[in-house]
């Protein structure tokens, strides 16, 4: 049996690139972001092209991807999205453990500090 592509899941696609873009805008690591941003160009580029599958007839001139080819590629990007998130997962705790050095270094001043001025 056929996946028959259609408008809504092309708009479903561009919904999801939106999403992705949304939360590439919360990145402080700028590889995630940069994953991320590309991840939702890929969901904008499936949707073009299965809009085009759907509104067009087949031509010479254009590829037509077929919708199993698409639904693969949406994987392929879920995984990446994956990928993403853990690399801002791992970005994070590197952040949270730099914070801690600084404050405890912040201490070890401070207490300098204070040891001097006796």
């Amino acid at each position: 049996m056929a996946i028959v592509p259609d408008h809504q899941s092309s708009t479903k696609l561009r919904d999801r690139a939106e999403e992705c873009r949304v939360i590439a805008r919360t990145y402080d690591d700028h590889e995630a972001r940069y994953r991320m941003l590309g991840i939702a160009a890929s969901y904008d580029w499936m949707a073009e092209h299965l809009e085009q599958g759907v509104s067009r007839p087949r031509s010479t001139t254009f590829p037509h991807y077929a919708p199993e080819e698409l639904f693969r590629l949406i994987d392929i990007c879920r995984e990446e999205l994956w990928l993403a998130e853990a690399s801002r997962a791992e970005a994070m705790k590197k952040i949270s453990a730099s914070r801690l050095m600084i404050e405890e270094s912040r201490n070890l001043l401070l207490a300098a500090d204070l040891a001097l001025r006796k």
